[in-house]
């Protein structure tokens, strides 16, 4: 029975009693077995940090209430088994050590006790032990804690290693041939041994080519720039790149900020290494960027999401015009800097100061009966452009208007005038008062009234003819005689004179000085000398002849006092900036003009050299204008250093600017900032769903180029409403917008061209108003004209301002083209309505006034171009030029037929019986990108009218402006 009940057991080791009666049959004299030994109990399972496990049991006992003469462990993956048995031999203790463990496992022991016989009893109870690995770095969580690593991080020193990895056999111990698990640098040479060990190197050397300063693949970057820049050091075609030119977004450049202490904020620049980047700015108050007001500290600032943005440290002030840049840097190089920005601090509205009276003075005689009136130009603390109202009164209590004209815009120089437009009467006294309104409707005081006497029989002296110093004379004496050749009177009368002399070319400063009365002298000329006046100052001269009624115009003119020539200042580093890249083997270096206080014309000097030392010049040239295109060819993948003086027109040379290095890297080009066409920023479109489009981006490497929209609802651009992915159109490259826009919204958008490897800078940010209604556009009148419609020959109004973007604008009036006497108004729109899409932008949008106004025979306007504009938009030839007229009632663009193009004077001519808003722009046959349709009527010939339908889906509307043309075309207009 014994022996039944063994075998039982054995089928079934886990049962310990057998409930069950055997019968047995044979000799009886047999020898039965005794019972197998008893089970062993209290069996515990230690993990230790060593990664062993510890076993302890009891003492087990056998069938005989002997001590059991031996034992067995077991061990298995799982409490039930199956189970491999540890041991060789009998253990002839009460416990065992279990090691060759797998971290992160489970493991189960049993154990059994052995009798003399080698009788084997029943599995103990299972113990467990559980090597936990929290982290999953192979070392389990005991190991880590008694060690240096953390049981929650699997690359506790961050090298890019994991802790097991590091620890190869799994010891906690630092054996031969391991990195430290603890040190990110085992072998201390800078570079982290997870980019060694995936990068090829050893990083249990720092020496040869494992060396932190080896440069392997001979690209001119040593090991740990590539580390620093995610580059790889076996590729010489694979180097660090510098970051782009972070784009503008607020303020935007020329505008107006109202408070004290603006943000100046950017578009965060690319960049295709993995550092981080940190921006630097700089505000300085003067053009050239030699007066610093604030910046930020030279280590910059952390860049923000999705824009940067800083705040100068103290407040700035009222009705000052600051100008700023910024540019992004990481460890290794720096971008350029952004194109310099304007904007004015105007935080409180204020209505321009009252204009003085500059002719005829108060109390004098005019010798026509339609006088022109001239004042002073009236000043505006907030920069805005002004108009002037003028009035003529019969009586000294202005109660009897006789004449009066408004919205008279200001004259380009010092003065504005008017001409009477009524006949006053002869022999007459006359009152007159004049007031300047700015672009927000703040009007000044009016000017004290001033008396005038129409005296038609009293001729008024001329314009002296001449004087000296002459215009523009330079004088090395700080007291000159101001001399005037003789002015005529047909009268004959005895004349004499009245200088003034002023610093300012208003005459109403501090430093005016006015003589008395002169007497004509003998000869052709009278002179005045001047008080002692001020070296390196410019002086603004007139002198006037009175004949003792009437006075007689001003002579005009201004000198620059400078006694002995002073050197220039030093040019401002412009482009490339301190440490930053070129693309380019020829770089194109510039600088900010130079200050020179005697006023000298200045030209520039500049060197490039290998070295910070300046022992190795490379090349350099004299006498050149503020930028330089280096003139031999660079090596790529190394750095220059270069700087400018300044040498004025006496051969003086200023000192040199700072010296400042970029480098070359040719194989990192990529592509050009995209140049906002249309629409305009600040301008207006009146779908809900607007198409956008910038001028295509260039790209040396000639990729296949896409372009990023963003459309934002915020300035900051931290409220993303839609944007896309859009593959580069034929010269400009066009997005419809494909979420539907508020109604009366204002948006901010941008783009930029990525060439699959490398994105470029972003545009400036542009704004964008919806109004489906349409809405009232503005603009600055720059030249305003009274034209009189009895005339009897050709009247032309122009842009006489040459610093003006509109130019030479021109409006030409035939005799009998006007319908009454008015003023004709010229100046740009600053909220002009989107062009057609598939346009190219060329020119300004330009208003022509009194908007609205038809003419009875057609009048001719001539609007200026630029080359710039043309190379901009890609034309090579004006006569793929096209010129539109808006048409508010279709809320619609409409192309005008051309009359003619001057190539010299760049200027292109249509004819037109309206005045409305009128611009020049370019078509393009497949302007592509996004989607959406539209439709404009395209006049090719005078009798003839196509229509372009971009969507069938609008076939009703186009239709409808169908519709609308032919009833135009029927009226024959020639706008």
């Amino acid at each position: 029975m014994g022996r039944a009940k063994q075998n039982l057991l054995q089928d079934n080791p886990q049962q310990t009693e057998v409930s069950r009666t055997f019968l047995l049959f044979g000799d009886p004299a047999m020898v039965l077995q005794v019972p197998l030994p008893r089970r062993p109990e209290g069996l515990t399972a230690v993990l230790n940090a060593d990664t062993t496990v510890e076993l302890n049991w009891d003492s087990a006992l056998d069938a005989n209430g002997g001590a059991a003469a031996g034992y067995n462990i077991y061990r298995g993956p799982w409490p039930n088994g199956p189970w491999t048995q540890l041991n060789d031999t009998a253990l002839m203790d009460t416990v065992y050590s279990d090691s060759d463990l797998t971290s992160g496992a489970a493991y189960y022991y049993v154990v059994t006790a052995l009798d003399a016989d080698g009788d084997e009893s029943v599995y103990s109870d299972p113990a467990s032990a559980v090597l936990t690995d929290s982290d999953g770095d192979g070392l389990y969580d005991l190991l880590e804690a008694a060690g240096c690593t953390d049981g929650n991080m699997s690359d506790s020193d961050g090298d890019g290693l994991s802790d097991g990895t590091e620890d190869a056999n799994r010891n906690g111990t630092l054996d031969a041939g391991e990195t430290d698990p603890c040190d990110a640098d085992s072998d201390a040479d800078t570079l982290p041994d997870g980019w060694e060990t995936a990068n090829g190197f050893n990083a249990l050397s720092g020496s040869g080519d494992d060396d932190a300063a080896a440069d392997p693949d001979g690209d001119g970057w040593t090991n740990y720039q590539e580390y620093l820049s995610c580059t790889d050091p076996a590729d010489a075609a694979s180097v660090p790149a510098a970051p782009t030119v972070p784009a503008l977004n607020y303020p935007a450049n020329g505008s107006e900020t109202t408070t004290l202490d603006p943000w100046l904020s950017v578009s965060n620049a690319a960049d295709a290494d993995c550092q981080d980047l940190r921006y630097v700015f700089e505000l300085y108050a003067d053009a050239g960027l030699t007066t610093l007001v604030d910046a930020t500290a030279a280590e910059g600032i952390a860049e923000g999401d999705n824009t940067t943005a800083w705040q100068p440290g103290s407040a700035l002030n009222e009705n000052a015009q600051y100008y700023w840049r910024a540019r992004a840097f990481d460890s290794l190089a720096s971008s350029d800097w952004l194109a310099t920005a304007a904007f004015f601090v105007n935080t409180t509205a204020e209505a321009p100061s009252t204009p003085a009276v500059s002719a005829p003075p108060d109390g004098s005689e005019v010798s026509v009966r339609r006088p022109s009136l001239e004042v002073i130009n009236a000043v505006d603390a907030d920069g805005d452009p002004l108009t002037y109202a003028f009035r003529v009164y019969a009586d000294e209590n202005l109660e009897t208007l006789v004449d009066s004209q408004s919205a008279v815009a200001e004259g380009s120089g010092a003065t504005t005038a008017w001409q009477v437009a009524a006949e006053l009467d002869d022999n007459t006294d006359y009152w007159w008062t004049v007031q300047a309104t700015d672009d927000e409707d703040l009007t000044g005081d009016w000017s004290v009234a001033d008396r005038f006497f129409v005296n038609t029989a009293n001729d008024a002296p001329t314009t002296p003819p001449g004087g000296s110093p002459a215009i523009g004379a330079e004088l090395a004496t700080t007291t000159p005689l101001l001399a005037v050749v003789h002015a005529t009177d047909a009268d004959l009368d005895a004349l004499s004179y009245f200088f003034e002399i002023d610093t300012a070319a208003t005459f109403d400063s501090f430093e005016l000085e006015q003589s008395d009365e002169l007497t004509e002298e003998a000869g052709v000329s009278t002179s005045w000398a001047t008080q002692e006046l001020i070296d390196n100052t410019t002086y603004y001269w007139r002198v006037r002849a009175f004949d003792g009624a009437a006075y007689g115009p001003w002579h005009n003119a201004s000198f620059f006092v400078n006694t002995a020539n002073d050197a220039p200042g030093a040019p401002t580093v412009d482009h490339p900036g301190d440490g930053s890249e070129v693309s380019t083997l020829q770089p194109t270096l510039t600088v900010k003009a130079a200050i020179d206080v005697d006023l000298d014309a200045l030209v520039y000097d500049f060197e490039l050299y290998e070295d910070t030392e300046l022992t190795t010049l490379v090349t350099d040239v004299a006498g050149v204008g503020l930028a330089w295109q280096v003139d031999v060819t660079l090596d790529d993948n190394r750095s220059y250093f270069w700087r400018a003086r300044a040498v004025d027109a006496h051969g003086a040379a200023g000192p040199w600017s700072v010296l400042v290095s970029f480098f070359v890297n040719t194989a990192n080009d990529t592509p050009g900032t995209p140049v906002l066409n249309n629409p305009l920023s600040g301008g207006i479109a009146t779908a809900l769903t607007p198409t956008l489009s910038v001028f295509n981006a260039d790209d040396t490497d000639q990729d296949a180029l896409t372009y990023a929209f963003e459309l934002y609802a915020d300035a900051d651009l931290s409220q993303l409403v839609v944007g896309a992915f859009v593959a580069e159109g034929h010269l400009i490259t066009s997005w419809t917008v494909s979420a539907t826009l508020d109604d009366n919204g204002i948006y901010y958008w941008r783009a930029r061209a990525d060439d699959g490897q490398h994105p470029g800078a972003w545009m400036p940010t542009a704004v964008l108003e919806i109004h489906t209604a349409g809405t009232n556009t503005a603009y600055e009148i720059v030249t305003q004209q009274p034209v009189s419609a009895a005339a009897t020959a050709r009247q032309t109004v122009s842009v006489s301002a040459v610093d003006h973007p509109i130019y030479n604008t021109v409006v030409e009036l035939p005799p009998g083209a006007l319908p009454r006497d008015c003023s004709i108004n010229i100046g740009p729109v600053t909220n002009p309505p989107a062009l057609p899409r598939g346009a190219r932008k060329i020119g300004h949008v330009t208003e022509f006034g009194p908007s609205g106004m038809t003419f009875n025979v057609p009048v001719v306007i001539k609007l200026p171009y630029t080359a710039d504009a043309l190379n901009q938009a890609r034309v090579a030839n004006p006569v793929e030029l096209s010129v539109y007229w808006y048409d508010p009632s279709l809320l619609a663009w409409v192309p005008v037929e051309i009359l003619d193009i001057d190539r010299i004077n760049k200027l292109v001519s249509i004819e037109t019986d309206h005045f409305s808003m009128y611009t020049i722009g370019a078509d393009v046959a497949d302007a592509s990108g996004g989607g959406g349709g539209t439709c404009f009527i395209k006049a090719v010939h005078r009798a003839e009218t196509v229509f372009f339908i971009g969507n069938w889906s609008d076939i009703s509307i186009c239709g409808l402006l169908a519709l609308v043309g032919l009833l135009w075309m029927g009226r024959r207009r020639r706008h």
